[in-house]
C-alpha cells in the first residue's frame, strides 16, 4: 500500500528542474527506514523534488509524509498515510492552481506582433506547462492541520540558497528573516541575470528564461509582472548590431544534380533536336562570398537580406543516359519518300561544368532561437562541356499516295553508330529556383547552410572573419 502512495505522487506531476542538489538535506530528514532500499530511495527523491519544483514550500509537507508513513514515531499520532496524501494531493493542487493563476496572468503580457513570433513561443513554450486547469482549490478536512511555518521557511531558504548550509533545524532560530534575505537575493540574482548584456555564464537565453521561470513563485508575491522583463532581455540578447555581415567560405554539391541540355545532331543533312533534362551523379566544390543586410534589431523573422555569391566546379566528369525515339520525316504527294531517324541509344558524358550563382533569402522560422530557415531563390548560369555518343536507326520507306492512303513500294533499315560524332560541345543555361535552407549556427562566426532546391541542393560552410 505505501509502495503504491509513492508511485502515485510520483506520478501526480511529472516536471523537475536545474536547481542545486538538496540530497544531503533530504537524507537528514528522511526516517532511517526503509531508505536502505534503492529503488524507494530513488522514488523519494524524485518525490521531493517534483513537490520542490512546483513551490519550495511543498519540501517540509512531502517531508512529514514521510514521517508519518515509515516513522517508528510518527509526528500526528492515529493519522492514515492515506488521509496524509490526500492531503500533501490537495496541497500541491493548490499550489498548482496558483502557478496556473500567474501564468495565465503573466501569458497576457506576452507580444503578439508578427516580427515579435520569435519571443512570444520561446515566453509561452515555457508558461505552457503551468497551465493546469484540472487543478482545484477544494476543502479537505485535514485542511486545519497545523504544519510548523518555522519549519517550512527552514526548508525555503535551504533550496533557494547558493550554496545550500545543510545547518540542522533550530528550533530555537527565526527563519523566517532569512527566507526572505535568501528569496531577495535570489530574485536579485535573476534580474541581473535578465539586465546582463552578456550573462556570466554559457547559458543560451532559453535557458535564462527557464532558469527565470522555474522560480515564478518569487515574483508572484511581488506582483511585478515578468514577462515585460523577459521580452527586454530576450530583444537585447537577439540583437542584431554585433552579428556579422560579410562572410567568406566554400560550398559543396555532393548529391544528384539535374542539368538541362539542348542539343541537335546532323543525320545525312537532317536535323535531329535532344532536349534532356538529367540528373548527373557529382560531386562539386566551390567558393562563395556573402553579404547579410540587417533590416530588424532582432535576429528573427524577416530579420535580414542574406546574399550570397557562389561559383562551383564540377570534380569529376559524369554519364547519363540519352532518351530515345527521336524521328525525322520527309513528305511530299502525289509520291512520299520517308525517312524516320530514330535514337536507340546513347549516352553523354560532361567533360567540365561550372556554375555561377547568386542566392538571396530571408529567415522565416527560428530553430532554437538561433538557427534559421530561409525561404529565397538562387539564380544563375551553368556552362558544360560534353561529349555525344549515339547509335541510332534509319527506316527508309518510299510509295504511292492513292486515296490519301500511303501504299509503301520498298522499306529499308540501317543502322548507324557515330561513337566519334558530335564529341565536343558546349552550352551556357540560365536558371531561377526558390529555395529552402536551414542555416545551422556552429559558432558566433563559422554556419553552416544547407539548400534545397528543385534541381540542386547545397552545404556551404561560411565563415565571418
Amino acid at each position: 500500500m505505501r509502495t503504491y502512495l509513492l508511485v502515485g505522487l510520483v506520478l501526480l506531476v511529472g516536471l523537475s528542474t536545474r536547481s542545486q542538489d538538496l540530497t544531503p538535506l533530504y537524507e537528514a530528514n528522511l526516517p532511517d527506514s526503509p531508505w536502505s532500499n534503492p529503488t524507494l530511495r530513488a522514488q523519494a527523491f524524485s518525490i521531493l523534488e517534483q513537490r520542490r519544483s512546483i513551490h519550495p514550500e511543498l519540501i517540509y509537507p512531502t517531508l512529514l509524509f514521510f514521517s508519518q508513513m515509515y516513522s517508528e514515531d510518527p509526528v500526528i499520532p492515529g493519522l492514515e498515510p492515506s488521509e496524509m496524501g490526500q492531503f500533501i494531493t490537495r496541497l500541491t493542487n493548490r499550489y498548482l492552481l496558483a502557478r496556473h493563476s500567474w501564468a495565465t496572468q503573466e501569458s497576457l503580457n506576452v507580444p503578439t506582433h508578427l516580427f515579435d513570433a520569435e519571443i512570444r513561443n520561446l515566453i509561452m513554450g515555457r508558461l505552457s506547462p503551468y497551465f493546469n486547469s484540472n487543478s482545484t482549490d477544494t476543502t479537505h478536512h485535514l485542511d486545519s492541520l497545523a504544519l510548523d511555518p518555522n519549519r517550512i521557511d527552514y526548508f525555503v531558504w535551504q533550496s533557494l540558497s547558493i550554496p545550500p548550509s545543510f545547518a540542522s533545524y533550530d528550533s530555537r532560530e527565526d527563519y523566517s528573516s532569512k527566507r526572505a534575505t535568501a528569496e531577495q537575493l535570489c530574485r536579485s540574482r535573476l534580474y541581473s541575470e535578465l539586465s546582463a548584456a552578456s550573462p556570466d555564464d554559457k547559458a543560451t537565453p532559453q535557458a535564462i528564461v527557464s532558469r527565470v521561470i522555474d522560480k515564478w513563485f518569487l515574483f508572484a508575491a511581488t506582483g511585478e509582472p515578468l514577462v515585460p522583463r523577459l521580452v527586454a532581455f530576450l530583444r537585447g540578447a537577439g540583437t542584431t548590431n554585433s552579428r556579422p555581415k560579410a562572410f567568406w567560405g566554400i560550398s559543396l554539391i555532393p548529391w544528384n544534380a539535374s542539368h538541362s541540355i539542348e542539343h541537335s545532331i546532323s543525320i545525312n543533312g537532317s536535323s535531329v533536336p535532344l532536349t534532356m533534362h538529367k540528373r548527373f551523379q557529382m560531386f562539386s566544390l566551390g567558393i562563395v562570398g556573402a553579404y547579410r543586410q540587417y533590416v530588424r534589431d532582432y535576429y528573427g523573422f524577416l530579420s535580414y537580406i542574406d546574399l550570397q555569391g557562389s561559383l562551383v566546379f564540377q570534380l569529376s566528369p559524369t554519364r547519363a543516359t540519352l532518351p530515345s525515339g527521336y524521328t525525322v520525316t520527309y513528305f511530299q504527294p502525289p509520291y512520299y519518300d520517308e525517312e524516320s531517324i530514330s535514337l536507340r541509344e546513347g549516352s553523354i558524358k560532361t567533360s567540365n561544368m561550372f556554375s555561377l550563382s547568386f542566392h538571396a533569402a530571408t529567415p522565416v522560422l527560428m530553430l532554437a532561437g538561433r538557427h534559421p530557415i530561409e525561404l529565397g531563390f538562387q539564380a544563375g548560369v551553368t556552362h558544360t562541356s560534353y561529349q555525344l555518343q549515339y547509335t541510332y536507326q534509319r527506316v527508309f520507306t518510299a510509295g504511292w499516295i492513292i486515296s490519301g492512303t500511303q501504299v509503301p513500294t520498298d522499306v529499308s533499315t540501317v543502322l548507324t553508330s557515330s561513337d566519334d560524332r558530335d564529341s565536343n560541345r558546349s552550352q551556357w543555361s540560365p536558371f531561377i529556383l526558390p529555395t529552402i535552407s536551414l542555416l545551422y549556427q556552429v559558432t558566433d562566426n563559422l554556419e553552416a547552410r544547407v539548400s534545397f532546391a528543385f534541381s540542386l541542393s547545397s552545404l556551404a560552410f561560411r565563415y565571418s572573419f
